[in-house]
């Protein structure tokens, strides 16, 4: 591991050449660059690869496949209702550091025969993680709609109602289980590129398997369109 001072494309690109430098390795000797898809790093002018491709014009530049495919699935998710993932985060938070509502809930997750599983929380940067948070949500949904309708009995607070009335929509539901559905293909396809040992061979395989089920929905909605 190298520590960076310098974060700009720049002061990457400066220190990957020292390195090159330090070794007494050509930097021209470079085939292959791969990264993440910042614009810092591989954006189309004045980034890492840029600045690389300028000293080494046959460099192979690769995109990080898992950072590419959070990308898509992040974009493809703004098409679903936004108070979905307001919900996945407010149900959580209502619950982290109260005791007190946490007990209450397994007062229906007992009366429900439901695992005392707590809420989750998904992490601000990796999006992915959502999926966790969304299956929890879903295991709990019974034992959830009945602590809030509790709760906006008891406190009929703006966050209470909002989060009854998203539970008691049933097309939410069905949304939530279509977003679990969604992140179990692209979380898989990232865990399989988390691999030890080099997997980069089988990439073409692994994106025609994710691409697939969706490619087969959008294909049968084309064909009820011509009907």
């Amino acid at each position: 591991m190298i520590d960076i001072n310098d974060g700009t494309a720049i002061g990457i690109f400066t220190t990957i050449k020292d390195v090159f430098l330090k070794y007494d390795v050509p930097i021209q000797n470079a085939i292959g660059f791969t990264s993440d898809t910042t614009n810092v790093m591989l954006g189309k002018h004045n980034s890492v690869q840029a600045l690389l491709k300028n000293e080494i014009p046959h460099l192979v530049v690769i995109g990080c496949t898992c950072h590419l495919i959070h990308l898509a699935t992040s974009y493809a998710i703004r098409k679903l209702p936004k108070n979905l993932e307001d919900l996945c985060r407010n149900i959580p938070a209502y619950f982290h550091m109260s005791p007190k509502r946490t007990e209450s809930l397994k007062q229906f997750q007992e009366f429900l025969n439901i695992e005392h599983h707590k809420l989750l929380t998904a992490a601000n940067t990796r999006w992915l993680s959502l999926q966790a948070c969304v299956d929890r949500i879903l295991e709990q949904y019974d034992a959830l709609k009945l602590f809030f309708t509790e709760a906006v009995f008891e406190d009929p607070s703006n966050t209470n109602d909002f989060i009854m009335r998203s539970l008691n929509n049933p097309f939410n539901k069905a949304l939530l289980d279509f977003m679990s559905y969604v992140f179990s293909i692209t979380n898989d396809f990232n865990k399989f590129f988390q691999s030890k040992s080099p997997q980069l061979y089988k990439l073409p395989e692994m994106v025609q398997k994710t691409y697939r089920p969706f490619y087969a929905v959008s294909s049968k909605k084309s064909l009820y369109s011509q009907k």
